[in-house]
């Protein structure tokens, strides 16, 4: 079932579609973290916020709830 699901999403099309969601979407990211998939994806959909934050966010929610939770406060009263 996975290779079924990888290779349904590989067809999917996600570059032309996120681009039409419109609902508001909080992305959280570490800045350990390598990689800029975070920002693209912020990039596509119009609504998106990316907030960065100090922990890994392997660790963050074991660590850092306060952060967490701050980052999902401020989003959610926009």
């Amino acid at each position: 079932w996975e290779r079924s699901l990888l290779e349904a999403l590989s067809h999917y099309g996600a570059r032309e579609r996120l681009p039409r969601l419109s609902a508001r979407l909080l992305l959280l990211r570490s800045r350990e973290e390598p990689g800029e998939g975070a920002a693209r994806l912020r990039d596509l959909v119009p609504a998106a916020r990316l907030t960065e934050l100090e922990r890994p966010a392997r660790e963050l929610l074991a660590s850092a709830p306060g952060q967490l939770l701050a980052a999902v406060r401020d989003f959610l009263r926009g």
